[in-house]
């Protein structure tokens, strides 16, 4: 009763004032979790090393975990991007319909100039039997980088594409031993023509060019 006199009391301007007043203290208390999470969300952006753990609890509680993840993804820092290609690939969270409004992250991160960007991408677009692997596995053979070239080969060796035997033969001069072998065990599969190159022979030959 003693507050509905003071009310009484109060002027029109008042009343307007404590009204607003109570809508914004409202707004906040059921605001304060989307509130938070975007706080968190300006936070991680700007760190240069977030943890994974983070990342993938802000997607898990996001109402839009695919908008959020490219945030992160379009940030341009590996370690966030690794995040994102990380949490995707959990089975109890890659969803069919996440990984769809993803497809177009997880080309671009097949592409990526990070090697363990690459590898994690390209595994699950296996998984997902995805009609671009072929292609981006092919890329991968025109990396300077041997332990790319061997990813690319990894993934290629297990079609049986006659159009990928002139794609590969020359990879049997490659620099590295190791790729050496690995283009012959897909070239004998394909073909079965042997061509007397086995990894044992090309370990030896690989360890004799490490530097000491």
């Amino acid at each position: 009763m003693i507050i509905l006199n003071r009310l009484k009391r109060l002027g029109l301007r008042e009343k307007w004032s404590l009204l607003i007043l109570a809508g914004i203290t409202l707004g906040a208390m059921l605001l304060r979790g989307p509130i938070q999470r975007q706080l968190v969300t300006v936070f991680v952006l700007r760190e240069d090393a977030p943890s994974q753990a983070v990342i993938g609890s802000l997607a898990e509680h996001s109402p839009k975990p695919a908008a959020l993840l490219k945030r992160f993804w379009d940030s341009g820092k590996i370690p966030h991007r690794l995040a994102v290609v990380t949490y995707l690939r959990d089975p109890g969270k890659n969803a069919p319909s996440l990984l769809a409004e993803m497809d177009s992250v997880l080309v671009a991160a097949a592409q990526d100039g990070d090697a363990e960007l690459r590898e994690l991408a390209l595994a699950l677009l296996a998984n997902q039997k995805h009609p671009d692997l072929l292609r981006l596995a092919q890329e991968q053979l025109r990396d300077a980088d041997p332990g790319v070239r061997l990813l690319g080969l990894q993934y290629l060796h297990k079609t049986a594409d006659p159009q990928l035997v002139p794609l590969v033969f020359p990879l049997l001069d490659d620099a590295d031993p190791r790729v050496v072998a690995s283009a012959d065990n897909a070239l004998r599969r394909w073909t079965s023509n042997d061509f007397g190159i086995r990894l044992s022979h090309a370990a030896p030959l690989y360890h004799q060019n490490t530097p000491k």
